[in-house]
């Protein structure tokens, strides 16, 4: 089957749509990748057979609002062109299935959610006005799926879905077994934080209101000189940027690592002790509160493949599968004494929940999900 995969996105920030792609070559179908460029993938090591690479954002503002009309037709145009030849279209966002719009309808397709969706803007990511487009695209979908179980029911709700959702975990699926993609760029980094002595915590991910590592330094700073917690991820505003420098000013046992692009950000696990996810439920003007209540984690999946323990928030997405799998603890984030109990309750049984940790890894067959998906 001839499947053409829309990311109107940056693809190495996605690695569940790296994952998809390396799953699809593997289950033996043709795959055209419909993003802005393609030499992500390429260096990346990720095997397509065609990619339609329709260009960078310009940096300029206005240039940027008016770029987004140029993407819509670009995709519209190749997917009017792709007729006859695509059996199956999978979109990979909401915002992916917004900019394809109605020439989606010629096609058989599939519509993937990587957040919890509520609403879309109508235009650009983020705006007053909203569209009710992809709603109804998702309504008339041959499939859609989404990251976490619970999302699944709640987006059929939101959206009056005739089905309830597959469900694919955010699992990579995507990476060589030494989780590294040739030469790595950031070996220096790699080496510093591989000799360093102390029981390193790792955060992999955003910061911002709904990813607040704060409290965990702070814990981890008044436990003495035994922890480390080391910092990866984008900054790319300046609230994210203050927020990282003011934790590096304040805590010495923070360090912060920048972002490291996929597939190498997992070469750092191998030589960590613990796996950080901090998640506090926000509002903003896409997602609701439960889009981190039921959070759906690669990074789950990512320290879990090297055998990491986890200190999570409390939040039912994440309690359920640590207190199932048992290889990790969920702690109140506003009390930095129980943050610093989980941390030496993970030390006291660190090896049964490491254990634990590549258990729950293997538990799931990725390419499995995705054929199964794929078939009817």
């Amino acid at each position: 089957m001839h499947i053409a995969v829309v990311c109107e996105e940056q693809v190495e920030l996605l690695p569940p749509v790296l994952s998809l792609l390396a799953s699809l070559k593997r289950l033996g179908h043709t795959t055209t990748l419909i993003t802005r460029d393609g030499s992500a993938i390429e260096r990346l090591g990720i095997d397509v057979d065609h990619v339609v690479a329709y260009g960078d954002r310009p940096s300029g503002f206005f240039a940027r609002k008016a770029d987004i009309f140029r993407a819509r037709k670009a995709i519209r145009d190749e997917l009017r062109r792709g007729v006859g030849e695509y059996d199956l279209v999978w979109t990979t966002t909401d915002i992916s299935a917004r900019e394809a719009g109605p020439e989606l309808f010629r096609y058989r397709y599939v519509v993937q959610l990587m957040e919890l969706v509520e609403t879309v803007p109508l235009l650009f990511n983020r705006m007053p006005l909203h569209t009710n487009a992809v709603s109804e695209i998702a309504r008339r979908a041959w499939r859609v799926v989404v990251p976490e179980y619970n999302r699944a029911y709640m987006q059929q709700v939101y959206w009056n879905l005739p089905k309830v959702p597959r469900v694919l975990p955010n699992k990579p699926a995507y990476q060589r077994e030494d989780g590294a993609a040739g030469e790595n760029p950031y070996q220096d980094k790699v080496d510093a934080m591989a000799a360093d002595p102390r029981k390193v915590v790792l955060y992999q991910g955003v910061f911002g209101p709904d990813r607040d590592v704060a409290p965990y330094a702070r814990a981890i700073e008044k436990m003495g000189g035994d922890y480390a917690l080391y910092l990866m991820g984008p900054t790319s505003t300046p609230e994210s940027q203050e927020y990282v420098r003011h934790l590096c000013d304040e805590f010495s046992c923070v360090t912060f690592l920048g972002f490291v692009e996929p597939p190498h950000h997992l070469e750092f696990a191998w030589h960590a002790w613990a796996g950080l996810m901090p998640y506090t439920p926000t509002w903003n003007n896409r997602y609701s509160p439960f889009n981190a209540l039921y959070c759906a984690p690669n990074k789950i999946w990512e320290y879990t493949r090297f055998g990491l323990p986890v200190i999570a928030s409390d939040v039912p997405g994440i309690r359920l599968a640590l207190e199932r799998g048992d290889f990790g603890c969920v702690v109140d984030a506003g009390d930095e004494a129980t943050i610093a109990r989980a941390i030496e309750d993970i030390d006291a049984r660190h090896e049964v929940m490491s254990e634990n940790s590549c258990a729950y890894y293997d538990s799931v067959d990725f390419d499995a999900i995705v054929a199964e998906i794929l078939e009817g």
